[in-house]
């Protein structure tokens, strides 16, 4: 991969695992944290640290710059105001999460949703 096509930074989903159904797969909250690192598994460790319960990636979308990333990051968080629990933390399905990071990350404007 050369290096205007490397991905330099990387705008997350993190989920807690909150236990497991039937088959035994895991089960995850709807309180997602959505932020962005250049390196996501040592962004996850490190939140996993102050965390009680197992932190799960449930999306990841690369940028090729941290501002592009940081604007797509912006424009998520903006878009999910109403659905806020704290800081980086919203109540969000994590696939209608994933379709927002994606759609910010292909330059798609976001619609606010209301709770």
């Amino acid at each position: 991969m050369s290096r205007r096509q490397q991905q330099n930074a990387y705008v997350y989903i993190l989920a807690e695992i909150i236990g497991s159904d039937s088959d035994g797969l895991p089960v995850v909250s709807t309180d997602l944290k959505i932020g962005i690192a250049s390196n996501v598994s040592g962004r996850t460790s490190t939140l996993q640290t102050g965390n009680p319960r197992e932190l799960v990636l449930v999306g990841c979308s690369g940028f090729l710059s941290r501002e592009a990333a940081l604007r797509a990051e912006t424009q998520v968080h903006r878009a999910l105001s109403e659905k806020r629990v704290l800081g980086e933390w919203f109540t969000i399905g994590s696939e209608e999460a994933a379709r927002l990071v994606d759609a910010a990350a292909a330059g798609r404007p976001l619609l606010r949703l209301v709770k």
